[in-house]
Parts: structure tokens; sequence; C-alpha cells
């Protein structure tokens, strides 16, 4: 992975979701200079005061000025920090999935990456907010990292799959690297319920897998279920994990996990962040993505700029 983009509304957890980062790419195993693009979107209308008395001392220029300083200051900390990678800031004023969706089109980064505080967070960015969107519509691999993360390389992953991965192994690459980087235990599971459908390419699926991701400590396992988030979740509860990933060629399958509980447990669960890898295609479903309708972005940036010059 060469280039990550963070997400940051300037809270604490998207601090410490890029902290997290950051520090996984500044591990030895990592060779070479990585770049990242700090992200922050400002709503197109900035809510100002209601009250009569304030209308006339706060602005929309002087929130975007103070979210373009705040965006510097935060940037500058961890150039400071992490001198050995490069940084990048982008102010944007629009919705947030159609300047992410904008954005990703035209830098292609490996990861995007962006943090969440735990139950009431977690509810606001999966169950029906813009960060739902941005995983219902952006094909880029996602890291969601949870407040409690500790910095470190996963040591152990559970990954969870529909096995529907055809010929998109290419969508595993950022999995590989870290199994590169760190050497962890692999324990995949698939929940079968009544409507899996297994296969005789199933088998080779797996050894594809494994030889994919060149892992000397991999596990394969399939989990008898009535369902695939409910299995999965208490597969995860007895064995635990330090990454979860879950990986899903087939929409409906990312899709349950997103619009069910498990979803919650998971990223609540012992604090463990979660990867999120999905089918590179921009089309889904006979839907184009939402990046298709999204206006670019050097537009964007120059509606932040008229905002304060």
């Amino acid at each position: 992975m060469k280039k990550i983009i963070l997400l940051t509304d300037f809270s604490w957890n998207a601090d410490h979701a890029m902290e997290y980062v950051l520090q996984w790419f500044n591990a030895k195993a990592f060779h070479g200079s990585k770049e990242f693009i700090l992200l922050h979107v400002a709503p197109a209308s900035p809510a100002v005061p209601t009250y009569p008395f304030l209308t006339s001392m706060v602005t929309s220029e002087d929130l975007i000025l103070e979210e373009t300083e705040q965006l510097h200051a935060v940037t500058e900390h961890f150039r400071a920090k992490f001198p050995q990678h490069q940084f990048r800031e982008i102010l944007a004023v629009g919705r947030l999935v159609e300047v992410v969706a904008n954005l990703v089109k035209q830098e292609l980064p490996d990861l995007l990456v962006m943090g969440t505080k735990g139950y009431s967070g977690l509810t606001r960015m999966f169950m029906g907010s813009s960060a739902q969107e941005l995983l219902s519509h952006i094909r880029c691999p996602m890291l969601v990292v949870p407040a409690g993360a500790a910095p470190v390389l996963p040591k152990k992953m559970v990954i969870g799959t529909d096995l529907q991965l055809s010929n998109q192994m290419a969508v595993l690459l950022p999995l590989r690297e870290l199994v590169n980087a760190q050497d962890p235990e692999l324990q995949v599971v698939r929940v079968v319920t009544h409507n899996t459908r297994i296969t005789p390419e199933d088998d080779l699926t797996v050894r594809r897998l494994k030889t994919y991701l060149k892992s000397r400590r991999f596990h394969f396992t399939n989990v008898e279920h009535v369902s695939a988030e409910d299995g999965l979740e208490d597969f995860i509860q007895s064995n635990g994990g330090d990454l979860i990933v879950l990986i899903g060629q087939e929409r409906g399958f990312l899709e349950n996990l997103f619009h069910h509980s498990v979803t919650k447990e998971i990223i609540i669960h012992a604090s463990v962040p979660v990867m999120v890898l999905h089918s590179s295609e921009w089309e889904v479903s006979g839907e184009r993505a939402v990046h298709d309708h999204a206006p670019n972005l050097a537009t964007i940036q120059e509606d932040a700029r008229s905002f304060i010059e």
C-alpha cells in the first residue's frame, strides 16, 4: 500500500484512527515512504448558530477558515511525527459520499481509513449515515478503527468471506501486504446457511486464497448457522482476533452485514478494527456508483477557497 486517504472531522476518534494506521506503516516490516491524504469534508451550507445576536458574528466563511486552519494543524502534527512519509491535505465542501467517491476515482488509493468511538458512533457511521453510503458505494478497501484499538500490527486476523471471489483475488492485495509484513495467524470463516451455494470449486478457491495470501498459518473453517451475520458474530465472540476482515464479491453478503446488528457488534467487539474488501467493480447491481454523479474535486476545492477569499 502506497497511498492512503485519512478521513477526519477533527475529533479524537479521527485522530486516533490516523495515529493507528500511521503506526502500522511506521513498523520496520513496511518499507518505503507512503503518501497520506488527510481529507476533511465541510457541508455545503455549514450550520451557524440560530441565536440572533450571534448570527452576525459567525459566518460560513469563518467556519471554513477555521476548519482549514485545523486541517493544516493536524497535517503538520503528523508530518512532524512521521517525517518519512508524505502528507497532503484536502478540504472540500459538499456531501461526504460524493466528495470521497470523486477523490477515490481521481487518486486510486490503496486504503480509506475512518474512525469510530463505539456504539453510538457506529450507529451513525454504519446504520444510516454517510459512512453507510461510503460502504455501499465506494469500491475501495476501507478500514474502520474503534477508539480503543491499540496501534500495533495484528497477530491474528479473522476473515469472513462467502468464497464468491471468482477471479477477484486482486481485491485481497491490501490484506496480503499485511500478511507479508507480520505473518499473522489467519482464520478464514465461511458461515454455511440454507442459502449457501456449496460447489466443487470451493476447495480450489480456499487453496487459491491461501496461495495468494502467502500465509504459513492459514486455517479455514465452515460454521453452520441460520444466518451468515449471526454465525460470523458468534465465531468472533468465541475466537477473538486483532483485525477482522470482511470479504465479499457478492453485494448481498456485505450488505447483509452492514444492515444487521452484527456489524455494530463486530466493531464494538474488543476494540478490534475492521477492514472491508469488496469487488473493485464500479458497476453495482445495474446501478451506477455514486461517483458518476459526483462533482469535480477541483471545483469543490475552489468552492472552499472562495469561502475564505
